[in-house]
Parts: C-alpha cells; sequence; structure tokens
C-alpha cells in the first residue's frame, strides 16, 4: 500500500491474482476509506482516474481484479485498473451469480472487458461506473460483456467508453439473455478496434430487453446493433447521434456489424433482428399555424417516436437519408387500421 498523504489515494499493487470472493453478502466498499484519504477524487464526466482506493495489476497480471463466485456482493466506489492479456476483467460475475451490485466504480485500462457477466448470472444491478479504454489485448473485448442465459440485471447509469469492441455487447451463443434494462448510460466513442465489433450496443441474442434513455454517440458503427434471434426488445427515446453508420440497425443477419437500412417489404414477412419491423411512413410534412403536420401510416396501434434528428451518415433505399434521433420530442400512437392516423399518445 502507497500512502501519499490526504488528498491522495491508497494504491494497491498485488503481483499475483487476487483470490475470488467465494462468500455470500461479502462487501469490498472503498467508501470506507474517503475520511482517511479524503474525498478528493469525486467523479468527473469521462476523465476520472477513480475513487479513493485503487487496485493496479501493473499489466503485470493476468486474471480478473475482482472475481465473484458468491450471491449477494458488493463492489463499491474502488479504481480498479491495468490488467494484462484479453479475457481478464476488471469486475467478472460469475456463472450463476444473482444478486451482486456493483456500483460507483472507475474500471479503466483493462486488458479484456471492463466488467463481465458470465454465463446465467441474473438479477444483478451495474450501476454508475465509468467504464473506458477496455480490451487493450482484445480488438473485441467490450466495455461491459454478457454471456449468455443472463436475465434480469440492469444496467444503469454508467458511462462507458472507447472500448476496443461493443459498449455493451449481449453475446450470440447459447441460452437467450432476456428481460434485461439498459438505460440512463452515456455509451460513447466505442468500436476503436478497427471495426471489429463497433457499434455502442449489441444486442445479439436476447427478447423483451429495454434500451432506454441513454446516449449513444461517437461510436464507429452503428449506436445499437439487434441481430436475427432477438426479439421483442423495446428501444425507446435515446439519444443516438454522431455514430459511424446508422443509428438503430435491424439486422437480417447474425453477424458482428449489421447490414445497413433495410427496405420495408409489404406485409412485413421478413425476419431479423426484431423482426426486421417496417419503419413508420411519412408522406408528407408541413408547418400549420403553429403545428407540424405530418401524414402517413404505420401499422395500427403503432407507438411512434419523433425526434429532432440529424443529417445521418449512410443514404438509405431511393437516395434519402435516414438520420439518427438526437433529441426525443413526443410519442404518437397509429390509430385503427382503417383510419391510418397518428394521434398524440
Amino acid at each position: 500500500t502507497i500512502d501519499g498523504g490526504g488528498g491522495t489515494v491508497m494504491l494497491i499493487q498485488p503481483t499475483s491474482a487476487l483470490p475470488p470472493i467465494t462468500d455470500t453478502n461479502t462487501a469490498v466498499d472503498g467508501r470506507t476509506q474517503t475520511a482517511y484519504t479524503g474525498d478528493t477524487n469525486s467523479a468527473v464526466a469521462e476523465i476520472t482516474t477513480g475513487p479513493e482506493v485503487i487496485v493496479d495489476y501493473q499489466r503485470l497480471v493476468t486474471a480478473d481484479v475482482i472475481l465473484t463466485n458468491a450471491n449477494f456482493t458488493l463492489i463499491d466506489s474502488l479504481g480498479l485498473t491495468r490488467t494484462l492479456n484479453n479475457g481478464t476483467e476488471g469486475v467478472s460475475l460469475g456463472a450463476g451469480v444473482t444478486d451482486a451490485i456493483v456500483r460507483n466504480n472507475t474500471i479503466w485500462d483493462i486488458g479484456g472487458s471492463g466488467i463481465g457477466i458470465l454465463v446465467g448470472a441474473s438479477n444483478n444491478q451495474i450501476l454508475d461506473n465509468v467504464v473506458r479504454n477496455a480490451g487493450l489485448d482484445g480488438a473485441s473485448a467490450d466495455g461491459i460483456a454478457l454471456d449468455e442465459g443472463n436475465n434480469n440485471n440492469t444496467i444503469s447509469g454508467n458511462q462507458i467508453l472507447a472500448s476496443a469492441g461493443y459498449g455493451i455487447d449481449i453475446v450470440p451463443a447459447g441460452a437467450s439473455n432476456d428481460n434485461n434494462i439498459i438505460t440512463n448510460n452515456l455509451i460513447k466513442g466505442n468500436g476503436i478496434s478497427a471495426g471489429v465489433q463497433d457499434a455502442g450496443i449489441a444486442l445479439r441474442n436476447g427478447d423483451d430487453n429495454t434500451i432506454s434513455l441513454n446516449i449513444i454517440t461517437a461510436n464507429a458503427g452503428e449506436g445499437i446493433l439487434v441481430n436475427t434471434g432477438s426479439t421483442g426488445n423495446l428501444i425507446s427515446q435515446n439519444a443516438i447521434y454522431n455514430n459511424g453508420t446508422i443509428g438503430i440497425d435491424l439486422n437480417e443477419f447474425a453477424t458482428a456489424n449489421g447490414d445497413g437500412v433495410t427496405a420495408n417489404d409489404d406485409g412485413d414477412l421478413d425476419t431479423g433482428g426484431n423482426g426486421l419491423l417496417n419503419a413508420p411512413v411519412f408522406l408528407s410534412a408541413s408547418i400549420v399555424g403553429s403545428n407540424l403536420l405530418l401524414k402517413g401510416f404505420a401499422p395500427a396501434g403503432a407507438d411512434i417516436e419523433l425526434f429532432i434528428a440529424d443529417a445521418g451518415p449512410n443514404p438509405g433505399p431511393g437516395g434519402t437519408d435516414f438520420g439518427e434521433g438526437e433529441t426525443y420530442l413526443t410519442t404518437l400512437t397509429e390509430g385503427a387500421a382503417s383510419d391510418n392516423d397518428a394521434t398524440t399518445g
């Protein structure tokens, strides 16, 4: 332990892997040290170097900084950094772990993914962490990676920045990842390894997940990628802008990157991510008095979200431009099939 005195951090530099947590109801809580070192490292968006206690593997140790194989674990207010080799993580929730809370940590310069949720780990909470520069040794390492059969997890309030691969990855193999909530996160600048896995969020295997109220920007590829086999996922009121390709890509295939704008089809019979749901069709837009009048159609009962959009990087079918939705405005609900009228919801 290096103690630089008041106003500095407690720096712990192991030369071998810390043992995994195996006892239920274990807390590793850096908040207990603020009175000793001084609460000097309060979070600053995107640049914080960590709380008052930092565990630094110095790029010498090939292991997760913290691995828990126990339920009801709390990992709180730590700085975790500099693992060696792809496959190592800042925090790893082991197979089948439930009811863990990982919050207020700063995790950076990790060889593999910043936070990993392994097979069957469910009902966990990943809250208010800063994860940046994950994937030093792995082009497809993510900020936060969900393995398979991960259900009912909540990922909220995090900053996920400059990962080699996806910001958040719900992986394609094995059991479906269902009913997870991804909300109120900043997901920025991910996919920096030359387009290997370059979306802000990749939902590659999962049903009935919710992706809402996130800021998803400046990622190398899609804002959100939804692969075939993933259905019933709600994507709502996110601020998606300035990404390398389209904002939301419903992919016909099971590939690492999307396939671009998919044209509507008669009867909406095609298949793929979220059923390749047809987009609403706007026939005209005009200002009438102080109101914006839109005319068009969508399936009966559909909720249609309207945004102020940026210019969009990729032209769609027929040379039209499908911009990304940056600023949410309102939601309209399509009427009955016979009237094709959308009304304010």
